[in-house]
């Protein structure tokens, strides 16, 4: 990690999204939908950084998911609104464009 920044809230701040949908633009997928991000596609993903206000509810969260979408849906506006100052309104279509995203990889 670069200094100044803490690796739980790196962890944290990754899956809002708006950094997912991103995934889905500069990642390569194969058959059967697979997503690979090479460390460059990695590095060019934005990530709004924050902390977490309970790292251990978010990792036991994380655990315990049966989507993502259970995930993001307790998270995106934690993420996105502190970060991006994004109102619930447009968070919701971030998270349309990441659902569109995914759904074309898996149709393909």
């Amino acid at each position: 990690m670069k200094q100044g920044f803490e690796l739980n809230s790196f962890i944290f701040s990754f899956y809002n999204s708006l950094t997912l949908a991103f995934a889905e633009l500069e990642g390569r997928y194969y058959g059967g939908g697979v997503l690979e991000l090479t460390p460059n596609e990695f590095r060019v993903l934005p990530i709004p950084y924050v902390s977490p206000a309970n790292f251990e509810q978010f990792k036991q969260d994380f655990k315990n998911k049966t989507s993502i979408e259970e995930l993001l849906a307790n998270y995106n506006y934690q993420i996105l609104n502190i970060s991006l100052g994004l109102n619930q309104d447009e968070i919701d279509r971030v998270e349309l464009i990441r659902r569109k995203l995914v759904n074309k990889r898996h149709r393909n």
